[in-house]
């Protein structure tokens, strides 16, 4: 009877071999369950960074259907939230209400035509040069994702002089005034050489075009167009996008709803804690939106902020159509130190064990991992890690709820 030799570094021996090579994290809060290096294996990326253990806060969380990535993130967030951590789920298939109901955070439906729209220029006025700036800013990433490209030369032109017509005028700023303004006879005074008054017409109609999809047209309600109150500033949100999944507005409503999250963290009104977005792959593909998560991976430190992508596969990233978009997608991961991989069929575990480095034993393990059970690559170190869940916190975490009925039986229907 032959035997397979395999090959692997002191890094792998804690994975493959249980109480051989290295130990848990050092991190005494959050357990998250039972790890091969034996004891009990806990995950706070916060106290693993401010001992040095990490250098980036941002994870990732790959895995097939119905083998556990979920349930981890929600058992995470729960047992952060203990701790004072707070959380921003942005939840495209609405799993994560449950989460908000158990833990006390703030449940928020978003759908086009809707009454609960989202204002990402709440605070600002134009007075101030930088947040004359921030809205510029704003203005030009919510057309982008509209248009599902960046603007071109004329376009932001275009945007600039309305920009500074609504500047002269000094009023607190909104959507539906810059709207009608861009759709009025207001003089463009270009002193640009070379600029085509055929083009600046062309650019002028694509922008009042976008403007009125969002204050009156075919994306209404997901946007306010006029001055609403104070966002919910929650230590936990969750947003159920349910209803826009699968159409081009769920893009547009993440891009508004990060431009929130971005100014509570600059603003420093929110609690270190987790971003999450999950099915990732949906979201990324708009390279216009995919640009916004880059920016708050690499600012994850900075502002405090530790940044989850969920998604099935590392092909999900690593392979969009969209070269700009795949780019974006490629950054994300490379500043994210935390990987936590479930059982991957045959075909994608050589892949993902190529990206990660993993010896030949660890990828041949990948598909076999038992639900529940994945690999953590925390830093430079591995490890198997069994998530245990307690009583408590099923009912906070069950992602099969609809497929059951009240006893716990599979349900008929």
């Amino acid at each position: 009877m032959s035997r397979r030799e395999y090959r692997e570094t002191s890094r792998t021996l804690g994975a493959l071999f249980p109480l051989v090579g290295s130990t848990n994290p050092p991190c005494n809060s959050v357990p998250i369950g039972a790890s091969s290096s034996g004891g009990v294996f806990c995950y706070d990326p916060f106290e693993l960074y401010s001992r040095g253990f990490l250098q980036s806060p941002n994870m990732v969380v790959l895995g097939q259907l119905g083998k556990g990535k979920s349930s981890l993130v929600k058992s995470l967030i729960v047992r952060s939230a203990a701790l004072g951590r707070s959380y921003f789920v942005l939840d495209p298939k609405g799993e994560y209400g449950e989460l908000a109901r158990e833990t006390g955070g703030a449940l928020i439906r978003l759908e086009v035509g809707g009454d609960c729209p989202v204002d990402p220029f709440w605070g600002t006025t134009q007075s101030d040069e930088r947040e004359a700036l921030a809205i510029e800013s704003t203005v030009t990433r919510l057309l982008e994702g509209t248009l599902g490209r960046t603007l071109d030369t004329y376009e932001q032109i275009v945007l600039d002089q309305l920009l500074l017509e609504r500047y002269r005028v000094g009023a607190v700023f909104d959507l539906l005034e810059l709207s009608a303004l861009a759709a009025s006879e207001v003089s463009f005074v270009l002193d640009r050489k070379g600029c085509d008054p055929y083009s600046i017409a062309r650019a002028r109609a694509t922008i009042s075009r976008e403007l009125q999809r969002l204050v009156r047209g075919d994306l209404r309600g997901l946007i306010a167009a006029k001055r609403t109150a104070k966002p919910n500033l929650e230590e936990g949100v969750v947003i159920d996008l349910s209803a826009l999944y699968g159409s081009k507005a769920l893009s547009i409503a993440i891009g508004l709803l990060m431009e929130m999250r971005l100014r509570q963290l600059r603003d420093g009104g929110v609690a270190r804690g987790y971003v999450v977005i999950d099915e990732a792959w949906a979201v990324l593909e708009n390279p216009a939106i995919a640009s916004w998560f880059r920016f708050l991976w690499k600012l994850a430190r900075a502002y405090g902020s530790s940044n989850i992508a969920v998604t099935h596969r590392l092909s999900d990233l690593v392979e969009m159509a969209d070269p700009a978009a795949r780019s974006q997608a490629a950054g994300l991961l490379a500043d994210s130190e935390t990987f936590v991989v479930y059982s991957q069929p045959r075909s994608q575990a050589e892949e993902t064990g190529r990206y990660l480095g993993l010896g030949r034993g660890l990828t041949l393990a990948l598909p076999q991992l038992e639900r529940g059970s994945a690999l953590w690559q925390v830093g430079r170190d591995r490890y198997i890690v069994r998530h245990v869940l307690s009583a408590v916190e099923q009912r906070a975490v069950d992602t099969d709820a609809a497929m059951r009925d009240r006893a716990g039986h599979v349900s008929d229907r």
